[in-house]
Order: structure tokens, then C-alpha cells, then sequence
């Protein structure tokens, strides 16, 4: 699959034709830049809307320099991706982190598989992107052994969400209670997979004007999505808020609730 091209369907970021000096650099720029957005992102990460692009440095790692040698730096990605993700496992053992990272990281590898089997079917790159990282948080769920770990959607819990004041409070986590907890990573993949494409402004000047409608047009459905998120948000925080408030008048639970868990079964 290392002959698969950027095509004009896809947002995808154009780096075949970068200096070589250039070009041995940035895989380790997105390298770094994942690890960051993992980082500040993932539980107990002190940034969780970064979630929202954290896959962007993946997806640039799946075409720079036309696709080559993407199998290995999607295992590396991988591997630290899983092993700052799992930081916290560090409180078992110090090594358990490194064991998890080099157990999981084969899963990228099919991510990127997949991602570049839809690119190469020419579907929706947006969409299709959303679909991968569900898909891939399934085949980590069995590659664990059963274990479910809808790992995106877990930075919509932290509080860092809660933007409380004249507007009242924003989160869209309260929407995995109707869609499941797998919708907000589906959502969270397709921002990502539209933010992918926005070096392609800067890389691809000739082609700036019909970019900017390209991306126009793309940013259509995760925009959708989201506001459905978000209205489904609403309306279920409203309906627990009002049933709190017949037991307890007074109480609003949803800015008392402290801590919240999420659970996907």
C-alpha cells in the first residue's frame, strides 16, 4: 500500500516533494508533536480538548514522503502514543507502561491499514478517519482481552470541559448516554481527520482558493455531528437536572457532580 496518493477527495497533506533535509526531520516532528498532544489531551492530561486533533500528527505520518516506510512509524507512533497514554501505570510497576506500549502497538499499524484501504476505495476521508479510530478501539478491546477502552472519548470527561458562566455549562459528554461513549471518539477522529488537511494551505499555494472550499465542504459533517452532540448534551443534562431537582430542590447535580465516570458497555 506504500504507492497510495494524496487525492483531490481527501484533505491529506501533500509532503512527497519537501527537501530531503526537511523531509528526514519532520517524522520525528510528528512524532514529537503526538506524544504532546497525548500528553495534554488523555486522562489526567491538563488539556482534554486537545483530543480534538490529536490524531493529526498520526495521519501526516501515514503520507509524508508519499508513504514510505509508514508501517514503521506508525509502530513507533504507536508504541508512544500507548506508552504516554498509560503513564499512569507507572504506579504498578515502572515498566508496565513500556510492556503495554509494545503490546498494543501493532493495533497503529492496522489503523493506518485501514485508513489508507479507505483513501485507496476513495471514500469520505472525513468520515472514513471517524470510522478507523472506533474501529481501532474495538480491535483494541479485543486485543486486551475483552477489556473496553474507548480511550478518545475519555477526555470528555475531565472538568477542564465545563465552561461555566453567563452561558451556563458546555460538555458534550452527557451525549454517550444515547449514542455511546464510541460516538465522541468517532468525533473526535473526524476533527482530527479535517484538521489533517490544513498544512495542505500552506504546502499547496497554487491550490489555495479550491482548498479553502474543499475544507469548507468537509467540515460540514463533524460540524453536524457535533452540534447533534451537543443538542443530545443538552438535552440529557436538562432531564437529570430537572429529576435531581424533584428529590432536592435547589440541587444542580450536573455542576455539583465533582468527578465523573464513564462506562461503556
Amino acid at each position: 500500500m506504500n504507492d497510495v496518493p494524496a487525492t483531490p477527495e481527501a484533505p491529506l497533506p501533500d509532503l512527497a516533494q519537501e527537501p530531503p533535509a526537511r523531509g528526514r526531520l519532520l517524522p520525528w516532528l510528528y512524532l514529537l508533536l503526538g506524544v504532546l498532544l497525548d500528553w495534554l489531551s488523555l486522562p489526567p492530561g491538563p488539556f482534554p480538548a486537545a483530543i480534538l486533533v490529536a490524531d493529526v500528527p498520526f495521519l501526516l505520518l501515514l503520507w509524508h514522503d508519499g508513504g514510505k516506510r509508514w508501517k514503521r512509524w506508525a509502530l513507533l507512533y504507536g508504541a508512544l502514543h500507548f506508552g504516554i497514554g498509560c503513564r499512569w501505570a507507572a504506579e504498578v510497576t515502572p515498566v508496565f507502561p513500556l510492556a503495554i506500549a509494545g503490546f498494543l502497538a501493532p493495533v497503529y499499524v492496522l489503523l493506518g491499514a485501514a485508513i489508507r484501504l479507505c483513501v485507496r476505495a476513495r471514500l469520505p476521508y472525513v468520515v472514513s478517519v471517524g470510522l478507523c479510530v472506533v474501529l481501532e478501539e474495538w480491535v483494541r478491546t479485543w486485543w486486551m482481552g475483552g477489556m473496553p477502552w474507548p480511550a478518545r472519548s475519555l477526555s470528555f470527561a475531565p472538568d477542564a470541559w465545563m465552561l461555566s458562566g453567563t452561558f451556563g455549562s458546555f460538555t458534550l459528554l452527557p451525549a454517550a448516554s444515547v449514542l455511546g461513549a464510541y460516538a465522541l471518539s468517532f468525533f473526535a477522529g473526524m476533527t482530527s481527520a479535517w484538521a489533517s488537511g490544513l498544512p495542505m494551505l500552506w504546502r499547496r499555494r497554487d491550490m489555495r482558493a479550491d482548498l479553502v472550499r474543499q475544507l469548507a465542504v468537509t467540515a460540514l459533517v463533524p460540524l453536524l455531528f457535533g452540534a447533534l452532540l451537543l443538542y443530545w448534551a443538552g438535552d440529557r443534562r436538562n432531564e437529570y437536572e430537572q429529576r435531581t431537582h424533584a428529590i432536592q430542590p435547589g440541587v444542580r447535580a450536573f455542576e455539583a457532580t465533582e468527578h465523573i465516570v464513564m462506562v461503556q458497555g
